[in-house]
């Protein structure tokens, strides 16, 4: 599970995080926020893809959004904006390597953890002619901990708390580096070379902290305690993941009298000043893997995501041939001609079979020297696209997408947790009937829920077709789809201002949408 929000882009001051069901519909009268919120997931993905020296590309290859003072709430005091998601389970794992207090490097099995309700949101601000990242907070609830950073311009570490203690006591003389140029960052720790000793300082991960832990341990911990355990003790908590009082109680029943004592006085005095620093430094150690874990989660997700505009392309009758590779379809339906060239025989085929299924009329290109034309074939009839009416030639791009979505060679060395489509008012120049058709194809991406293999399929559509969402309800009442397989997110202008509010609306169990506002589809009366 994914939920996604974002906070003061133009008219949209707070957006919750919404969860990314199956289908998620927006909806909500003209200039409300809607294709600001939706065109914000292909907005990452460009910004992901892009290597640039700011967080975000505010205008690029899928969508354009102008500048950072195009984007930020104007009434909004703080000219701030923030990206907020939540993942309800990630596991994460931790590097087995570390130069321990002698300065010998050493290799340990690879630990992971499972974390549960993990929030992060990203704060990014202008400062000169560069949009920045300022924030970054971190909240898992399940081990329970809290990460927040504050940075400076150029992605400079500024300030780092762990349950909202400052670590700057526990971190000297090691310094925090953080990459720039993306909104999710690496973190790693690094402390200058000292030619004064031998030991091997440079770039590394949450583990260059082993022997901070060992040094918090052995003050604990009776001098008769030989130091190799007590730094072998350090190690196996450092891999342990979050500290929780259950896993260090646990630690304990496997040492001897002495050490057993002063492993349970940590479990069970948590915030006690000694005992608390053996927490911060382990939580401390686990910081580059869990954020890690998270931002590659995310970045999976939002790379693969997948856009189709509103405003598609007039198709012709002819297309210039090239022999070129098109692997997915532009936001305007500019390439579409080329994609369906670009396909085996048999995907044409399936496509043209499943537009057939829904639509009644099938799909193929047509070859001649130097051009290739898409055609329609109904019974034994063909004509060209541009012969049947202009709202196929706008329809037709959107299809390919959406069957794309779902039929599109897996990434086996990397696959998304989901794949995203996100379709802005795919309904336009369609006949009611037809518009409710979409329904039929976007319920055929999800049907079979997690027992279909390859990434699970989330549609985030823009929408103002009443006969679109009336035909979902219809599913659900069939049992076609389940009501958790839906929802409706409203966009409502507040009274007398000029932002908008954000709220969700779901179906039951009958089809019907539960707490719709009372003449939604209505004119307004003035």
């Amino acid at each position: 599970m994914l939920k996604y929000g974002l906070s003061n882009v133009r008219r949209l001051e707070q957006v919750d995080p919404i969860e990314l069901k199956p289908i998620t519909l927006l909806v909500g009268r003209n200039s409300g926020g809607k294709s600001s919120f939706l065109r914000t997931l292909p907005l990452l993905r460009q910004s992901l893809m892009t290597r640039t020296s700011s967080p975000m590309l505010w205008y690029g290859d899928f969508v354009d959004f102008g500048t950072f003072e195009t984007v930020v709430n104007r009434q909004s005091p703080e000219k701030k904006i923030w990206f907020k998601f939540e993942i309800d389970e990630l596991t994460t794992e931790q590097r087995p390597f570390f130069f321990d207090q002698f300065g010998d490097y050493r290799r340990m099995p690879s630990a992971t953890s499972r974390l549960q309700g993990v929030k992060i949101e990203c704060a990014i601000d202008r400062r000169g002619e560069r949009t920045v990242i300022s924030n970054i907070n971190l909240k898992i609830s399940d081990p329970k901990v809290e990460y927040s950073l504050t940075l400076e311009e150029n992605n400079n570490f500024m300030r780092m708390e762990i349950d909202g203690q400052d670590i700057a006591p526990i971190i000297s003389p090691m310094r925090v580096r953080i990459s720039s140029g993306s909104l999710f960052p690496e973190i790693s720790y690094w402390r200058p070379r000292d030619e004064s000793t031998s030991t091997p300082w440079a770039l590394q991960g949450g583990t260059s902290f082993i022997p901070h832990l060992t040094r918090a341990l052995r003050r604990l911990i009776d001098n008769r305690t030989k130091d190799k355990t007590v730094a072998e003790l350090a190690t196996r908590l450092a891999h342990s993941g979050i500290p929780t009082s259950e896993k260090i109680s646990a630690l304990a029943r496997t040492q001897g009298v002495t050490v057993a004592a002063a492993i349970r006085s940590i479990a069970n005095y948590p915030n006690i000043g000694p005992y608390s620093a053996i927490y911060q430094i382990i939580n401390l150690i686990n910081c580059p893997s869990i954020f890690r874990a998270v931002y590659q989660y995310l970045e999976r997700t939002f790379v693969s995501t997948l856009y189709i505009g509103p405003a598609r392309v007039r198709s012709d009758r002819y297309y210039r041939y090239q022999d070129l590779a098109v692997s997915e379809i532009d936001p305007d339906g500019k390439n579409f001609p080329m994609f369906l060239n670009s396909l085996s025989k048999r995907q044409i085929d399936e496509f043209s079979s499943w537009v057939k299924h829904l639509f009644g009329y099938g799909v193929n290109v047509s070859r001649q020297t130097g051009h290739i034309s898409i055609n329609l074939t109904d019974g034994g009839m063909e004509s060209n696209i541009v012969d049947v009416g202009y709202g196929v030639s706008q329809i037709l791009p959107v299809l390919g997408q959406i069957w794309w979505a779902k039929n599109r060679p897996p990434n086996r060395s990397n696959p998304p947790p989901l794949s995203i489509l996100a379709i802005e008012q795919p309904e336009l120049h369609l006949h009611p009937a037809h518009q409710a058709l979409l329904a039929d194809a976007l319920t055929s991406g999800i049907e079979g829920g997690s027992k279909q293999p390859g990434p699970q399929m989330r549609y985030v559509v823009e929408t103002h077709s009443e006969t679109l969402i009336n035909r979902l309800g219809e599913f659900i009442a069939s049992k076609r789809l389940l009501p958790s397989d839906v929802q409706v997110v409203l966009f409502e202008p507040r009274d007398a201002s000029s932002l908008t509010s954000v709220r969700t609306v779901g179906f039951d169990d009958d089809g019907s949408l539960v707490d719709w506002p009372y003449g939604f589809f209505q004119p307004a009366v003035f």
